[in-house]
Formats: C-alpha cells, structure tokens, sequence
C-alpha cells in the first residue's frame, strides 16, 4: 500500500515524529508533501498568540533549530541526537518530499489522483484540503492534536492549557473539507502534568503521535475502522487565542516556556 503523508517543516516538535514515522514505515510512505500556511499569516497569529516578550523567546529556539535542520541528517544527529527539519527526515529515509504552496491547485490534485495512494494522512498540515484531493485517495485521515470534538482549530494545546484540562491527546479521524470534523477513528490520551508550559505540552504531544500514525499504517491495506460521530458545533471550534486571552493565560499562571 502507499501513503502520501502532508505535513509543514516547523524545526521545533515535528521533525522528531515524522523521523520515527518514516523509520518504521518509509517503505510505505511514497511521498512527504509539506504544505506551508502563509508565511505572513503564522507570524502574525504567533505574535498575537505569545505577545512580544514571549514571541521573541520563541523566534530563538525556532531560529536556532532552523540553522541545525540546514545541516545534513548526519551532522543533526551528531550534534543534537536528533533532527531538526521534516525535509531532513524525509532525506535520511530516502522518501521524497515536495513543498506545494497551494495543494488545491488543479495540477497537483491530478498528481494526487494519478498516484492514486490508498492513504493520504495529514499532521498538522497547514492547508484546507477540498473534496476533490479528499476523493484522490481510498481513506484521508487527520491526526489532530486534542480529543475531538474539543478544541477544533487552531491551537489546541493552548486551549487545553487555558480550561486547566487533566488530559488531551491526539485524535484520528476521517477527513471532511470542514476542519477537524470528519468520524472519530480513534483517541490516544495524554495527562496534563503540573506545571506544564504550552512548550512541553506540545513537545510530548509530538514524541507520542508517532506511535500513533505507526499504528494507523499498520492497520493498512486491510483497515476497517468502526468510527463514531464528531460533533462539529461552533462551540468546539477554537480560534487562535485574542491578545486578551492570552493575557488572561499569564494572569492564570500559566507559562508559554
């Protein structure tokens, strides 16, 4: 069977997973596409979200994980022990990879259709997928970072943050145009420790969804998922945070770092 597996290049939490995914299973995944959000947009919604002081500690890290993913797989495993950009994973498990500035362009979708993949299995991808890529392949799955139907959208681990949730984790579900609103496959949960930052929230979620998407492959060709409903009200659906409420976050105790 093949995956086609869309994801972005952040240097910060994924390259991890996708480095684990594509060791167990880079004889199945024919291709990684990165499809980026506008560079513009992120940048604008992370400001927002972190405020300046915290924007700035964070554009460090990012930056510094951004110069070892220039690197070649090898000198990022020698250096750090690990990798630090998804095109590096990609690299070292010879998959190729593609960046597609617009996925719902008609050329790439007839690309999509013509490899005809028995799975397309989306993390975190920063693009809408529409009706006619979602028809390309036999399933489309989406690895979301909450338990669904909580906190779909933007920002997930914060908004667990925000409500002083005990749990969250990650959900597989089939993939619809509306987003995070496709059945429930499966839930894997993850407890909430004290004194948790959104930083090593989100780190943990990543070294635990590979487990996750390693097992969705296996399941592969012979799949027959007993999927349940996802309610998708307005009330589920979670906007980047407003400046407001992230200062209501820091007013909590709550910490970005």
């Amino acid at each position: 069977m093949t995956v086609w597996l869309f994801t972005i290049d952040v240097p910060l939490y994924l390259p991890q997973a996708i480095d684990r995914i594509l060791d167990a299973h880079s004889e199945r995944i024919e291709k990684v596409v990165l499809a980026p959000p506008s560079s513009d947009l992120m940048i604008r919604q992370q400001y927002r979200m972190f405020g300046p002081v915290d924007s700035l500690r964070m554009g460090r890290l990012y930056a510094q994980g951004a110069a070892l993913g220039l690197l070649s797989p090898a000198h990022q495993r020698r250096l750090t022990g690990r990798l630090h950009s998804v095109r590096a994973a990609a690299k070292a498990h010879d998959v190729p990879v593609e960046t597609v500035s617009d996925i719902s362009d008609p050329n790439f979708v007839d690309r999509v259709r013509s490899a005809a993949p028995e799975l397309l299995l989306s993390l975190v991808c920063a693009q809408r997928l529409g009706s006619e890529l979602l028809d390309a392949p036999e399933w489309a799955i989406n690895l979301h970072p909450s338990l669904l139907p909580k906190y779909r959208g933007a920002a997930p681990e914060f908004w667990a943050l925000y409500h002083d949730e005990a749990e969250t984790g990650w959900t597989a579900h089939v993939m619809v145009e509306a987003f995070d609103a496709g059945p429930i496959i499966e839930q894997r949960t993850l407890p909430i420790r004290d004194e948790e930052t959104l930083h090593s929230l989100t780190q943990r979620l990543s070294d635990v969804v590979s487990d996750f998407a390693i097992d969705l492959v296996d399941a592969f060709p012979d799949a027959d998922f007993d999927t349940r409903p996802n309610p998708s009200t307005d009330e589920h659906y979670c906007p980047m945070p407003s400046v407001e409420q992230r200062k209501t976050f820091k007013r909590r105790g709550n910490r970005f770092l």
